[in-house]
């Protein structure tokens, strides 16, 4: 049996486990220390929005499969290309 410890990666409310199954332990460092430069600090500001807009929708009466729809599709925009709505609704 092998047993496999990944090298946690986080950043405020983003986490990402890195793991080379053992294989190169120093590889995995050096990708963690590249994603907490790189990516993390890019991203805490979209996670802070996509929370905002999650946290409007759950507190709307919507069909949780249009909610789920909304939620990735939000998701899936490049981040900071679209600024959090202010004023929208959500419903249909």
């Amino acid at each position: 049996m092998t047993f496999t410890i990944p090298r946690w990666s986080g950043a405020g409310a983003l986490q990402v486990a890195i793991s080379t199954e053992g294989k190169s332990p120093a590889l995995a460092q050096k990708l963690r220390r590249e994603f907490e430069q790189q990516l993390a600090p890019f991203y805490a500001g979209w996670i802070e929005q996509l929370g905002k807009i999650r946290s409007r929708l759950f507190g709307q009466s919507l069909n949780a499969d249009h909610r789920r729809g909304l939620l990735h599709r939000w998701a899936a925009q490049a981040p900071f290309t679209q600024a959090l709505p202010e004023d929208v609704s959500f419903r249909r």
